[in-house]
C-alpha cells in the first residue's frame, strides 16, 4: 500500500513549495505537478483536495508539537 508513503511525501513537497528559496520552491512545484499527473489527477489542487483530511490532521499535529515545545 503506497498511501502512507504518498501522504508523507506530499507533506514534504508542500513544505518545499513554501520555501523562501526559489530553487526549492520551483522544485517542489514541479514535483507536486508530477505526482498529481502520476496519480491521474488533472491538477495539484485536486490531489490536495483528495487528501485534505490527512493534511488537516498533520497541521494540527505539528501545531500541537510546536506549542508543547514552546511552552515547556
Amino acid at each position: 500500500d503506497y498511501q502512507p508513503f504518498l501522504l508523507k511525501t506530499l507533506c514534504l513537497l508542500l513544505e518545499r513549495v513554501g520555501s523562501k528559496y526559489e530553487n526549492l520552491h520551483l522544485t517542489g512545484v514541479k514535483a507536486l505537478n508530477d505526482v498529481a499527473f502520476a496519480f491521474d489527477h488533472s491538477n495539484v489542487a485536486e490531489l490536495i483536495a483528495e487528501n485534505a483530511d490527512y493534511f488537516t490532521s498533520q497541521v494540527t499535529s505539528r501545531l500541537k508539537k510546536a506549542w508543547n515545545t514552546q511552552s515547556a
